[in-house]
């Protein structure tokens, strides 16, 4: 006798029964055997039990807490059960989900993880604004910089620009941010910095400025920054742009990067900070003197070098070690005295600019994940691209011109984090986010016209020394029972917020139908006598005697039998046909029935498989002879 049993009740393929029109009598000794089942089923996502994904940050910035650094480990990162106001996890009710739902949630949970943090630069991402919404499949969950990275007072603006935001009110002197402008009624323009007038003698390094707020530094690179713009989203660059043209220079300028918390520790003289004469290498200033920050980017007057120039040229701090005079890739910590200078040569800068117009360029740190180390060991290069078309259309122009990773200069892992043993103040502890911009310019109201930059504001969402804002290096996702079926692990690879432009690799991606291409079924006769065993995945249950008509390995992941879905409500049909029926003796005296009763089951944990919406089922009673 062969039977062919459709379930006949709506989006219950699953758990069914089939009534017979007159009652069949099985012989005694029957065997049994499956030919075919076809499934259908959604392409949804069920959690039987509650799920929880747990936010575990790895490695952050700063790693204790400045007012209490002896102690204390950061809480609001590193122990958030220490914290009153953060907290790491977040649940998701039991239900059915499309994949799409399923993955706003947990974008939703962990936006909301992360705006009750001081980690408040980071946003979670939908595929949508990865551009990645072509197969709802494939979902990519996670942290990327956004909401009040660049610009924490408008985030819809990513890059503050010095001349509206002004400069650090302390860490000045004899600076300016207007010049004379003959061409306009009032006299002056905004600019934003410039060397003060009557402040002694021209083509010294006796000014400076240093940013109101700090720059964002620890960014992964984006190698496209095409169509770029002075609020370009997708790096942490600082555009700049001199006041006159390279011809009509009269002084050299500088712009680099120091660090107020730097200026701040014990020093004395040979720190740039306060209102006092920045400091100069040489220490006795000249004409050929250089700022002593950690690196500058200098461009001389016109008549610099003997017949060729200005020159364009990045100028690394150096520190005596051993006798030597290093950069900051061998300083064991940034306390370090600033005792020369190593210098890169860009090149000519009317050549890269041209004589007439002014230097417009732009800079940013990077971390490179191409970079072997950046795992483990992360290093933070310098790298300058000329621009050009600002402001046409969207028609500007990226030129890299210097990158400190061919020259191997770079901020070291030491830099930013030295030996515990180091962080014996609060500065020292909130010098693991170092930098702020600075400006100085050799000549009377020469300088820059433009800065604007990626900051990083200290003081964002409350943040202060007793709850730090936080850089996050990088953390993992982990995730409960209920959400291991779903995503086939426990816990993610070790993930890097740090970027914002289309960087799945950086993500998490999971293929949502990995969980219904990989499960299995078993498909139960509970009115029949079958005796065959099957336990399941609990370590303590053993092998039990049960009706199992037919174990469907992956049924939905036979390619040629799989109706692909194109979004996140389609059905899923799949035929899967045994090569060699299994055949079961029943072992049965004479049965008279007339119905019969399936139920469908994960193979694993026998929970009913809600998901399998309708079923047919065709197999074969017959006497054994």
């Amino acid at each position: 006798m062969n039977f062919n049993l459709v379930s006949n009740e709506t989006n219950n393929g699953h758990e069914f029964t089939v009534r017979l029109a007159n009652p069949i009598t099985i012989p005694p000794d029957s065997q049994i055997y499956m030919n075919f089942a076809e499934l259908t089923r959604t392409s949804k996502i069920r959690l039987f039990e509650k799920g929880e994904v747990t936010l575990n940050l790895g490695k952050v910035f700063p790693n204790v807490i400045p007012n209490d650094r002896t102690t204390a480990n950061n809480p609001l990162i590193i122990n958030p059960a220490a914290s009153t106001d953060f907290t790491n996890k977040f649940e998701i009710p039991k239900g059915d989900y499309t994949f799409t739902a399923f993955r706003d949630l947990i974008n939703d949970g962990l936006e909301k993880l992360i705006d009750e943090s001081h980690a408040a630069f980071y946003q979670s991402r939908t595929n949508e604004q990865f551009d990645e919404d072509g197969d709802d499949n494939v979902v990519y969950l996670g942290l990327c910089l956004g909401n009040k990275y660049g610009n924490s007072s408008d985030p819809t603006n990513t890059k503050v620009a010095i001349s509206e935001q002004g400069l650090n009110v302390t860490n000045v002197f004899n600076q300016s941010q207007t010049v004379t402008d003959a061409n306009d009624p009032s006299g002056f323009r905004t600019v934003a910095y410039a060397k003060a007038t009557g402040t002694g003698v021209a083509k010294e390094y006796n000014n400076y400025g240093m940013s109101k707020n700090h720059y964002y530094h620890y960014a992964f690179k984006n190698d496209t920054p095409t169509g770029s713009n002075i609020g370009d989203p997708t790096q942490n660059l600082v555009f700049c742009s001199s006041i006159k043209p390279i011809h009509a220079m009269d002084g050299a300028i500088t712009i680099g990067l120091y660090s107020p918390e730097y200026a701040d520790m014990s020093g004395g003289a040979s720190r740039i900070g306060g209102n006092l004469t920045p400091r100069n290498i040489p220490t006795t200033p000249s004409g050929t003197s250089k700022l002593a920050c950690f690196c500058g980017i200098e461009i001389t007057e016109s008549t610099r070098a003997a017949g060729n120039g200005s020159v364009m040229r990045v100028n690394w701090a150096t520190t005596t070690i051993d006798g030597v005079q290093k950069t900051p890739k061998n300083w064991p910590n940034i306390n370090q005295t600033i005792s020369s200078v190593k210098v890169d040569v860009i090149g000519n800068a009317n050549d890269i600019f041209g004589a007439g117009n002014p230097a417009i360029f732009a800079f940013q740190t990077y971390l490179d994940e191409d970079d072997e180390f950046y795992k483990t060991e992360p290093r933070l290069y310098l790298r300058i691209y000329k621009i050009g078309n600002i402001g046409t259309n969207g028609n500007e122009f990226f030129e890299q011109i210097y990158d400190s990773k061919l020259t191997n200069e770079f901020f070291p892992k030491s830099f930013f984090e030295a030996d515990a043993a180091f962080y014996d103040t609060a500065n020292k502890v909130n010098s693991q986010i170092p930098f702020s911009i600075i400006m100085s310019a050799q000549v009377e109201e020469e300088g820059w016209e433009l800065v604007a930059y990626t900051e990083l504001d200290k003081s964002a969402n409350n943040s202060d020394d007793s709850k730090p804002a936080t850089i996050i290096d990088n953390y993992t996702l982990s995730f409960n029972d209920s959400l291991k079926d779903v995503f086939l692990q426990t816990i993610t690879p070790k993930l890097f917020p740090n970027f914002v432009f289309k960087r799945t690799d950086l993500f998490y991606a999971r293929n949502f139908s990995l969980e219904w291409r990989t499960k299995n079924y078993s498909i139960l006769l509970n009115n029949l006598p079958i005796q065959n065993y099957k336990n399941v995945e609990e370590k303590r249950q053993p092998a039990y005697q049960k009706a199992v008509l037919a174990n469907l390995p992956a049924p939905f992941g036979i390619e040629s039998n799989l109706i692909e879905p194109k979004n996140d409500e389609v059905e899923l049909v799949s035929v899967y046909q045994p090569y060699n029926p299994i055949i079961t003796d029943l072992n049965n005296q004479e049965l008279v029935i007339n119905n019969f009763d399936i139920r469908i089951v994960d193979m694993e944990k026998e929970n009913t498989a809600v998901e399998v919406s309708s079923s047919v089922i065709n197999f074969t009673i017959k006497k054994n002879k």
